[in-house]
């Protein structure tokens, strides 16, 4: 004969296992939905790095009615410029004659940057000569424009 002490101990502890059970299940249920969440996002993730991948390789289209490309002046262009600006014997200072050539560039389709760069470079030509009272043409600079005013 049982006792009755150990039929109600095995009746709470088959409740008790099918409370384990249920919740059990609803945990694996609970896993299954999270990793199909996990793998949604990886395959997402993966085909967000591949689209990147292709993409940072290739240059953007060009925006419809976006801005043009504009070259950079040359030295020598600039040079072109500076002995048309500097009349014989008058010096400019450098500012005034960087705006007079960023003009003159402009006027002609160039872009103004690296014009100031391209200015102190041409002031190391034999054509011009740097004073106190700012950049002139040199001798061998009046030269050369009396020979070829559009050089």
């Amino acid at each position: 004969m049982e006792h009755p002490n150990l039929s109600a101990i095995e009746v709470a502890l088959r409740r008790e296992r099918e409370l384990l059970a249920t919740t059990a299940a609803d945990m694996r249920h609970k896993l299954g939905e999270v990793e199909s969440d996990i793998g949604r996002i990886d395959a997402a993730t993966a085909a967000l790095s591949t689209a990147a991948s292709k993409s940072s390789g290739k240059k953007k289209p060009p925006r419809e009615g976006g801005k043009r490309s504009i070259s950079a002046v040359s030295k020598g262009k600039v040079i072109q410029y500076m002995q048309s600006v500097l009349e014989p014997g008058v010096a400019l200072q450098e500012q005034e004659l960087k705006s007079r050539v960023e003009k003159l560039a402009q006027s002609d389709g160039y872009s103004r940057l690296g014009i100031g760069m391209r200015i102190k470079d041409a002031c190391n030509d034999s054509r011009f000569t740097s004073t106190s009272e700012g950049i002139r043409l040199s001798l061998q600079g009046r030269a050369n424009q009396a020979i070829s005013p559009s050089e």
